[in-house]
């Protein structure tokens, strides 16, 4: 689709629309009425196991803030098991 990409925050926005409506930021990384969401709320998972890790991340002290304040889990066994299988 043609749409511009969204800015990390319109991302965080989005999230706590999915929020509101299901009461978790457990987002499916095949999340079909929005697939984007589901890959970004993964790809926040993957950048944070990197900074932990001392690597290379886009993560930073200001999005892990604003991802913590919403509820954000940042190891979620759910949808890591289903991604695995």
């Amino acid at each position: 689709d043609a749409r511009p990409a969204m800015t990390w925050d319109e991302r965080l926005e989005d999230l706590k629309k999915y929020k509101a409506e299901f009461g978790n930021c457990l987002v499916p990384n095949r999340y079909k009425p929005n697939p984007p969401l589901g890959h970004w709320v993964s790809r926040q998972r993957n950048q944070y196991k990197l900074m932990k890790d001392g690597k290379s991340s886009t993560m930073d002290d200001t999005k892990i803030s604003k991802l913590e304040a919403i509820g954000f889990v940042w190891v979620n066994n759910i949808t890591d098991s289903w991604e695995q299988g």
